[in-house]
């Protein structure tokens, strides 16, 4: 089973109006269970593999990462999620150096869609179907991304269609680890964000069959300090931003020694219709190669099938004291990024 991105674009200046669309138009825009859509052969690109993370890494910009994975005592062993369902703010192309030419491949968020967190969240323990409602603009992409979130719970600002509203943002892993079903729940604190409309969550449950269910945070490499406890780990942003373009592969980590104080997507070419970043701020990255994608004008669709290789992506360390479990260590296996694949297929 595959699930399924139903995808509005209609919003980009660059696909406004100007190509017939094909196909059924979804009103519902959202990460959908496409088992009951009809079947459609397709031929996969030759570009197969395109987004892959892949080459020689800058090691220098990576010190700061390898330095917590040196620091984790012994695996215990490699585990693989049953859910693993994240908040995917962005997914999109672009060309490198051409302002506006940034082009959305996800759910954006529509006004009425604040308590349906659902519709923003994406379970890569399957394939994901990108499939959009309009066609992409024919060209060449020599640039994409994907931000994700990876708290349990919590709120986010914005502007849509005009309105100002406030969205829930939700993301769980759930994973069995046998001999740790109550080693990181007796940590377990309640997220109560019943001031904004929304529930009361707990950040790390204990379900009925022994597998546990907690935020994306938790496996976050920058964050075990806090997370387990670990002094003498070093804390930094997230790296939940993947990058394709040009032919470089290395790391963002802002604010830590030799590297920026920010971010600024103008590095990477990617800039909006005046010329300015499209994203910038404290951001923790991943940029690597990218041979790029043509979109020919003349075929009817093209989707995007988006696979992350999840099996023993969940890694258990003792934290150097084999005989004490109560200070082990859940992390996400070191180069996660290369296991993000995303490729394109004609129709």
């Amino acid at each position: 089973m595959r699930n399924a991105i139903l995808i509005s674009l209609s919003l980009l200046i660059v696909l406004a109006g100007c190509h017939e669309t094909y196909g059924e138009l979804n009103a519902r825009v959202a990460f959908e269970d496409s088992s009951g859509a009809s079947s459609r052969s397709s031929a996969r690109s030759a570009n197969s593999n395109l987004a892959r993370a892949s080459g020689t890494p800058d090691s220098a910009t990576f010190d700061v990462i390898e330095d917590t994975y040196s620091i984790l005592g012994n695996r215990v062993g490699a585990y693989t999620p049953t859910e693993f369902r994240l908040h995917v703010n962005s997914i999109y192309l672009y060309q490198i150096g051409v302002s506006g030419s940034f082009v959305m491949l996800n759910p954006f968020r529509r006004a009425g869609s604040e308590h349906q967190p659902e519709l923003f969240q994406a379970n890569f323990v399957e394939d994901i179907e990108l499939v959009s409602e309009w066609p992409i603009l024919p060209g060449f992409y020599d640039g994409m991304g994907i931000n994700f979130g990876g708290g349990r719970a919590g709120v986010s600002s914005g502007v849509a269609d005009g309105i100002a509203s406030t969205w829930l943002e939700e993301s769980v892993v759930t994973v069995t680890i046998p001999g740790y079903e109550d080693v990181w729940t007796a940590g377990s604190s309640i997220i109560d964000l019943s001031a904004y409309g929304f529930g009361v969550y707990e950040s790390v449950v204990k379900n009925a069959d022994n597998s546990i269910s907690f935020g994306l945070n938790m496996l976050q490499p920058g964050y075990i300090s806090t997370n387990y406890g670990v002094s003498s780990a070093n804390y930094y942003v997230g790296l939940n931003n993947f990058f394709y373009a040009r032919s470089e592969y290395y790391a963002v980590v802002t604010g830590e020694v030799g590297h920026p104080s920010a971010f600024d997507s103008a590095d990477i070419g990617l800039l909006n219709i005046w010329g300015g970043p499209v994203f910038s701020g404290d951001w923790g990255c991943i940029v690597t190669p990218f041979a790029g994608i043509t979109v020919p004008d003349d075929i009817p669709e093209i989707t995007f099938t988006v696979s992350w290789d999840l099996d023993g992506i969940i890694e258990v360390y003792d934290a150097g004291t084999p005989a004490d479990k109560s200070d082990d260590i859940m992390i996400l296996a070191d180069n996660f990024w290369t296991r993000y694949d995303l490729y394109p297929s004609y129709f």
